[in-house]
């Protein structure tokens, strides 16, 4: 243990504040008792108290008192008669002290005396506690021949140990109240950031809270980027030049903060004492700035950022302040930095992927991640260089080979429908039958009218009435061939089945008794031993398509049984289906082994050569990658 270190207090290594309570006016340092009550740090507490304690005690030649750091080592706090003693003599007192954390009486030797009388020297270590922790330790060189005064000399150090432990009393009492008041400005900056998902307005906001808060002219905030610290927002500013001078001054003073990974101030502070900080104050120079500071963003333990802060020049800033500022920082850096990364695909999510995924491969500790990505490059390459049947899919309906109409032959009404759609008819099966009671009308009205001109003709004849006869026998001819037409009404009034097979569409079963008008169908037929595939081919797969191509057919009723196809017919004009541009083409099935009907559907895979696998696979988004970036060139 090196107990010749220089000075450093309690504050200073747990981050403490290092003000105590003090009187407003001056007392000179020569009266241990008011510059214990008044003193200003930690380390003028320390001296006072430690010389108070020896000038209490009879025969002290030197005295040290050590500190307990935040990091559980112990440093010299103050030392007597000088702060230049060297005092490493007394290392095996505070050693046992340590160690048995008890006070204890270690021999010095002895000395010889004014009339050769021999004087004892011994070192008493004593530890100060405050409950069970142990904060520091004191240890004496007294010079005394009396036991007695050994024992009261113990005695004074035990009760005035009272004094250090309570100003680590009162030192954690000022620490929580700071730490309190740094968590109310951490949960008030958190909740402000939390109140947008777009990172640049969740910035500005947080900017201009902390601004407020902590009583600052400007705060700008400053992220990592690829080409280092940008700045992405300023307090109660919606919009800035980047290209600015004040901008560029701004990421110089963030990258100064940046380097050094931690907090700077100008006017310095005890915290911020040894940092560099020229950049700051250049900038101060430059834009007559009072006081200004840099505090670090971290998330998940790495700095990503900084908040660089600016007030006048009566109000610099103190620790406590940056202390204040940096617990509230660190609890909303990381909320901000996944905001911004959020809003970032291209150049932030992604790139964060490929490097992670670069690094978890070329790096250490992770053998199972680079034997996976050996087995991935292996199958890439071996899909790159396995050949296989590359296949046209397309949609498919079945429709007849010949299709038939049944088709009203002139206005009437329907008075008997047979059949409806679906229904398997042969060749001139009944299907409709019209409303004839007009028509039988006409027949017998015609019929009546033949038989009284022939009547009529007989007559002439027997006059032998040349001219009459001749009248006479061309209106038997008119009566004659307008029967003929009534009988033939009456014959297609029943619509029979132009061919066997099934009909495809048509149900005149519910419109019993309306009137239909001629050339209206009524029935499509379809044969069952003949029909046609037709394919709607998409446009980003006609340009593979020939005609001659075989295939095969799945249809959606009979998953299980292939049929084999050949291209008979290509319709080169596109038309809309469902959103997308389609090409018709037709094919003839070159077996039938299952019962078919019109208007099944399924899906065709027409065969056109061998390609890769890799190229099969990733063709669709080659091209529409391509499309994409050929809109976007210029």
């Amino acid at each position: 243990m090196n107990t010749g270190a220089p000075t450093r207090t309690v504050s200073q290594a747990r981050g403490q504040p290092e003000t105590v309570p003090a009187h407003a006016e001056w007392v000179a340092p020569d009266d241990p008792w008011q510059l214990l009550l008044n003193s200003a740090t930690t380390s003028a507490f320390y001296g006072a108290w430690l010389t108070m304690l020896c000038a209490s005690l009879r025969g002290v030649e030197a005295a040290l008192l050590l500190v307990r750091d935040g990091d559980g080592t112990f440093l010299p706090a103050a030392t007597w008669p000088n702060a230049s003693l060297d005092a490493t003599y007394l290392g095996a007192a505070i050693e046992r002290v340590l160690r048995e954390r008890t006070s204890v009486l270690v021999g010095g030797g002895r000395e010889e005396g004014p009339q050769g009388a021999g004087v004892s020297r011994v070192h008493i270590g004593h530890p100060i506690t405050a409950g069970d922790e142990l904060i520091a330790v004191v240890a004496l060189d007294l010079r005394s021949p009396q036991q007695s005064d050994w024992r009261e000399a113990l005695e004074k150090v035990r009760w005035a140990s009272a004094w250090p432990e309570a100003l680590h009393w009162r030192l954690q009492a000022l620490s929580s109240i700071a730490g309190g008041r740094s968590a109310q400005l951490a949960l008030d900056l958190i909740t402000i950031a939390d109140q947008h998902d777009e990172f640049r307005a969740a910035a500005i906001l947080v900017a201009g809270a902390l601004a407020e808060r902590l009583d600052c002219e400007r705060v700008s905030l400053g992220l990592l980027g690829g080409k280092g610290i940008s700045v992405k927002a300023i307090s109660h500013s919606a919009a800035f030049d980047r290209r600015s001078e004040l901008v560029r001054g701004l990421q110089g003073v963030m990258e100064e903060a940046f380097d050094q990974r931690s907090a700077v101030s100008v006017p310095p502070c005890p915290l911020t004492e040894r940092r560099i900080c020229v950049a700051h104050a250049d900038f101060m120079k430059r834009w007559g700035v009072g006081a200004i500071a840099s505090v670090l963003i971290t998330s998940s333990g790495r700095p990503v950022g900084v908040f660089t802060l600016e007030r006048r020049a009566d109000r610099p800033f103190d620790e406590d302040t940056l202390r204040a500022c940096m617990l509230a920082v660190e609890r909303v850096g990381p909320l901000l930095e996944a905001k911004y990364r959020q809003g970032r695909l291209l150049s932030g999510r992604l790139v964060q992927l490929a490097r992670k995924s670069v690094k978890a491969v070329v790096g250490g500790g992770r053998p199972s991640i680079r034997i996976a990505a050996v087995l991935a490059a292996l199958a890439v390459a071996g899909l790159a260089y396995w050949p296989m049947p590359f296949r046209v899919a397309a949609k498919v309906n079945l429709e007849g080979s010949v299709q038939r109409a049944a088709v009203v032959p002139f206005d009437g009404f329907v008075a008997e429908a047979r059949v409806r759609a679906g229904d398997v008819v042969s060749a001139g099966q009944l299907l409709v039958r019209l409303d004839d009671r007009d028509l039988l009308l006409d027949k017998l009205r015609w019929e009546a009218e033949r038989q009284k001109l022939i009547q009529r003709q007989r007559e002439a004849f027997a006059k032998h009435d040349r001219a009459a006869l001749q009248v006479v026998s061309a209106q038997i001819e008119q009566a004659e061939s307008q029967l003929e037409l009534a009988i033939a009404k009456l014959e297609r009034s029943h619509i029979r089945a132009p061919i066997g097979g099934v009909i495809v569409s048509g149900d005149l079963s519910k419109v019993l008794g309306t009137p239909v008008t001629q050339g209206k169908t009524l029935f499509e037929l379809a044969p069952l031993d003949a029909y046609r595939v037709v394919l709607h081919i998409d446009e980003h797969d006609i340009r593979y398509v020939k005609l001659g191509q075989g295939g095969t057919l799945l249809l959606a009723g009979a998953p299980a049984a292939p049929l084999p196809l050949t291209l008979t017919k290509l319709v080169g004009v596109a038309t809309v289906e469902n959103g997308r541009n389609v090409f018709r083409a037709e094919a003839n099935l070159t077996e039938q082994h299952m019962a078919l009907r019109p208007g099944m559907e399924g899906l065709a895979k027409i065969e056109v050569d061998h390609r890769s696998a890799l190229w099969i696979w990733t063709r669709p988004l080659v091209d529409r990658i391509r499309l994409l970036v050929w809109n976007w060139l210029p």
